[in-house]
């Protein structure tokens, strides 16, 4: 068997969480993304073959002040209605520009719209699209 390289590997964004059940309900139910348990954890899965790996892990669950994942829509206002009507809270942001929200939850940094929103251990989650 030949060598394979990181590049070739998949990867996915590990999250740690404190209620393995109310996670997977707003991941899978919530968010709508495929899952199955495997060893230690939950494995969901999302487009274009991204994965993300819950780990039941309370000590380190809501610890990260920054997004743990983010996914990338082509159509963000479309993305965050979809959310909201799931039950999605966005953030609100009233910083200043480029940090500050919309009325839809929507930051626009010129080459990228962003929003964010929170899991259930208060985690940050992040959508993109690239303008």
């Amino acid at each position: 068997m030949s060598p394979v390289s990181p590049a070739e590997l998949q990867v996915a964004t590990v999250i740690p969480v404190s209620d393995m059940d109310r996670s997977r309900a707003f991941y899978e139910q919530t968010l709508g993304l495929a899952g199955a348990a495997v060893g230690g954890g939950h494995l969901l899965r999302a487009g274009d073959g991204a994965l993300l790996y819950l780990l039941e892990n309370a000590g380190y669950a809501g610890q990260a002040g920054w997004p743990l994942a983010s996914f990338q829509a082509d159509d963000l206002p479309a993305t965050v209605a979809d959310l909201r009507r799931r039950g999605v809270t966005l953030e609100v942001m009233d910083d200043d520009p480029p940090w500050r929200t919309d009325e839809r939850g929507i930051a626009d940094f010129g080459d990228v719209l962003l929003a964010w929103f929170r899991d259930p251990d208060d985690q940050v989650i992040s959508v993109s699209q690239p303008v």
